[in-house]
């Protein structure tokens, strides 16, 4: 009676909970790019793998005194750039919510805020943690280099 009352409750709740967390969090064109002063995006997808609705919170973190530039050049050079997490529509936001098996884009609009040393990189940790499993992180690095397009006029 014992085995048959874990098959039917405690087995399928460890089952759920396991297979509930599984996403996938990519950078559609690349994660390095060139920004302007004007700035630029990035485009991420971010997709539930998992076997339920999940709903997850977005945030940005500044990672320059822990990544690698893209050429190998110290960071102790890295500049902090400006930023914000966007819809499709291009409206601020800090959590999707995704059915199972779908897959939402959202964008990371960079910005150099004025007085910025140029020709310098920043780099930028995206999150996504799950409200199903609080545990349960994506991350991608963003490696900005800021460059003066008016030497280009």
């Amino acid at each position: 009676m014992l085995i048959l009352l874990f098959f039917l409750f405690i087995y399928p709740l460890a089952f759920g909970q396991s297979t509930s967390c599984n996403a996938e969090l990519i950078s559609n064109r690349g994660n390095i790019r060139n920004s302007p002063l004007d700035g630029t995006y990035y485009s991420l997808t971010l997709t539930n793998k998992g076997t339920a609705t999940d709903a997850f919170t977005l945030n940005t973190l500044d990672v320059n005194k822990t990544c690698q530039n893209s050429d190998d050049t110290a960071t102790s050079n890295n500049v902090i750039l400006n930023n914000s997490i966007l819809d499709s529509n291009l409206n601020p936001i800090k959590k999707l919510t995704i059915n199972s098996g779908e897959s939402i884009i959202f964008y990371i609009h960079i910005t150099i805020p004025n007085g910025t040393p140029l020709n310098k990189w920043s780099c930028l940790q995206i999150l996504a943690t799950s409200k199903n499993c609080p545990n349960y992180n994506l991350e991608t690095i963003l490696h900005t280099f800021t460059i003066d397009t008016s030497i280009d006029k």
